[in-house]
């Protein structure tokens, strides 16, 4: 069975806060001064998004393509 989406996101989450907080200690910087690299990360989250729905779309479209060239 496979793990259930919920769970990897959950994993995940936990996964990126324990970094987050890793990074924090090690370089004792003010959190001011991550404000603009976390912006800079939301940023490419969005953008990497965006690619992935413009795929999705276009792959779910070619696909009843296909299929409906298959009809006789």
């Amino acid at each position: 069975m496979d793990k259930p989406l919920i769970l990897i996101t959950e994993e995940a989450r936990d996964e990126t806060f324990a970094m987050v907080n890793s990074i924090l200690d090690k370089y004792k910087l003010p959190c001011a001064l991550y404000e603009p690299i976390f912006a800079e990360a939301h940023h490419q989250l969005l953008e990497g998004k965006r690619k992935e729905l413009e795929s999705a779309k276009q792959s779910y479209y070619n696909d009843i393509k296909a299929g409906e060239e298959e009809k006789p």
